[in-house]
């Protein structure tokens, strides 16, 4: 996932919440992120500092900056990934090269551009504006193809899947339109509250809305039935996006929380899977793989376990002086859990006792250190980008091994060596991680 955050762009995984890269530039809000959608590597942000900024995920360094003179309000890869189009403040919208950053063309508006949007076929770029005109582009002339009018200032659009229809998110209601000949599909659907976001599902018979502090699902095919609202967040939500399976819905939120939705148990009973928040920031998240526990870690160095259906908390754990980074079930009973203040500690869930405290401090360096590996009666592996730990009664033939520590590395780790106390992992990315352990030296 990758969510604007103050001045910042923030890349984090989708399912455990570890943040991979934080990237500055920006010297103002970051009002808008976006993944190129062929290549994770590449993220585009834009800001109120009248800037748009390319990422390298990877290095987390800024590759172009593009800078015009207004706050730019929205910014949008085309779905082949050749193209940026953004519209600012001050009415313009503008496509860039996505490889070049050329230039491409111009697009006068004369009205502040809320939002801007490419048809799946990308030979289409639709734009919101202050006005409540949407207006259909021809992606190469940049000829106006068509235009909507609705009786506000438009914030949000989204395009069906099949490219046919189009959602019009404008102050409290959301409608349907055809996208090529701009009939209307489905009468306005009103909220009880200001709306900010839309998604479509991926097989395009429903489609999300954020308004307020709730998300709301319209069945496209059923005329506009509603299912919801799921409600969880104390702020207002201000993105949404679907899993490719169209199972899941991610929202963001001013909550500074980011929930992920269950859309069968939805369909089913109106409840959502439970999203784990408890005063502080949520820095990562596990499922145990058999009951119904989840744990969570937060930024205050608590680790938490949860009932995953009631999200009432069985236990709270306080081990860590830092942020936890990384939470994870070995089994059923045993919790692993990672800080920034070094060592990785082990928990029984039943008793929220420490059972084993041994585990790694984390330090950089800028060399690699080549030596043999030798491990005596711990064995280290890995296992994509996890660094594991086992000890063993019995190196020769590691018949019984039990869990000792773990890493995770920001990407794949292709190779490990050790002496001594250190372990050196060099990472697919080109990463080098310095990690000591001291039991290793025992």
């Amino acid at each position: 996932l990758v969510r604007a955050e103050g001045r910042q762009v923030v890349v984090c995984d989708a399912r455990t919440g570890f943040v991979h890269s934080v990237m500055t530039g920006h010297s103002d809000l970051v009002l808008g992120v976006i993944f190129d959608p062929n290549d994770g590597n590449r993220v585009v942000s834009c800001s109120e500092d009248a800037t748009v900024k390319l990422w390298n995920v990877s290095t987390g360094i800024c590759t172009a900056t593009l800078t015009v003179d207004s706050r730019i309000l929205c910014v949008v890869f085309s779905p082949d990934g050749l193209t940026i189009a953004f519209g600012d403040e001050g009415g313009t919208v503008r496509l860039h090269d996505a490889v070049t950053t050329r230039v491409k063309s111009r697009i006068a508006i004369g009205s502040p551009v809320e939002c801007v949007t490419f048809s799946p076929d990308n030979l289409t770029v639709a734009s919101g504006d202050y006005n409540g005109i949407v207006r259909f582009h021809d992606a190469t002339t940049a000829k106006v193809k068509s235009r909507i009018t609705v009786d506000n200032a438009v914030v949000c659009l989204g395009y069906s899947p099949d490219g046919t229809s189009i959602a019009v998110g404008y102050y409290n209601k959301i409608q349907l339109f055809n996208a090529h000949n701009g009939a209307n599909i489905v009468s306005p659907l009103t909220c009880d509250s200001g709306l900010s976001c839309v998604s479509y599902c991926p097989d395009g018979q429903v489609f999300a809305i954020g308004y307020g502090k709730n998300i709301q699902l319209f069945n496209v095919k059923a005329g506009g039935k509603i299912q919801g609202p799921l409600s969880g967040h104390s702020g207002n939500v201000t993105c949404l996006a679907w899993n490719k399976e169209g199972t899941e819905i991610v929202s963001g939120s001013c909550d500074r929380t980011v929930k992920m939705w269950d859309v069968e148990t939805l369909k089913s009973s109106l409840t959502a899977a439970v999203a784990l928040t408890n005063g502080s920031v949520v820095m990562c998240w596990d499922y145990c793989p058999i009951g119904t526990n989840t744990v969570y870690g937060e930024s205050n160095g608590i680790v938490r376990v949860c009932h995953v259906s009631t999200g009432q908390a069985k236990c709270a754990l306080t081990p860590h002086s830092g942020p936890v980074t990384q939470v994870q079930f070995i089994n059923a009973s045993t919790i692993a859990s990672a800080s920034d203040d070094g060592p990785t500690r082990f928990w029984d869930v039943g008793t929220s006792q420490e059972w084993y405290a041994q585990g790694f401090t984390f330090f950089k360096g800028t060399s690699r250190i080549c030596n043999k590996m030798t491990m005596g009666k711990y064995v280290i592996t890995t296992k994509g980008d996890f660094i594991l730990v086992h000890q063993t009664d019995t190196p020769v033939f590691y018949t019984v091994m039990r869990p000792v520590a773990f890493f995770r590395a920001p990407s794949l780790v292709r190779t490990i060596e050790c002496t001594g106390d250190n372990i050196v992992a060099v990472c697919q990315r080109g990463e080098v991680l310095h990690l000591r352990a001291a039991f290793l030296a025992t």
